[in-house]
């Protein structure tokens, strides 16, 4: 309640949003190469197809190093 209170975040989550509906693990992996497509860019951040938080930056971090990885030794 404080953060939602003196923060404004939505139903006080410190993370900025919560998943709900739609907005889920799923929807979001099904949908990620239309949010990011320019090449050789990749996304690594606390939000998401994972959802937010902690987790989720160390999990895109990894996404982001192995897709980098792949276009590199598809580029050779």
């Amino acid at each position: 309640m404080t953060f939602a209170r003196y923060l404004g975040t939505p139903e006080g989550t410190i993370y900025g949003y919560e998943n709900s509906g739609v907005d889920n693990v799923v929807m979001r992996t099904a949908m990620k190469d239309l949010d990011y497509n320019m090449p050789h860019i990749h996304y690594c951040g606390g939000h998401y197809v994972r959802g937010d938080g902690f987790p989720s930056g160390y999990i895109t971090g990894m996404m982001a190093a192995n897709a980098a990885i792949n276009e590199l030794r598809r580029d050779k």
